[in-house]
């Protein structure tokens, strides 16, 4: 069985935004910030996950600025 860990990402998209109606972003906060931008942050997804999470934001017109991964959950039944 292939294990995958779970990531937190937050996601820097342009410009202010408040709210989403798509599924697919449910569970997201959103905060806004001095720049005018908007700072995503997730729940802990896989990375198959995150294609979907990046297919939404295409979906929806909201222009992708950058990401980063701020957490790593560990595989499950790792014993590390």
């Amino acid at each position: 069985m292939i294990a995958y860990r779970k990531r937190l990402y937050q996601i820097l998209v342009e410009g202010n935004i408040s709210r989403i109606d798509d599924e697919r972003l449910s569970g997201w906060q959103l905060k806004s910030l001095q720049d005018g931008n908007t700072l995503m942050t997730g729940p802990g997804i896989d990375s198959s996950a995150l294609y979907g999470i990046l297919a939404a934001l295409r979906d929806n017109g909201i222009i992708l600025l950058g990401i980063r991964e701020v957490q790593t959950s560990p595989i499950e039944g790792d014993k590390k």
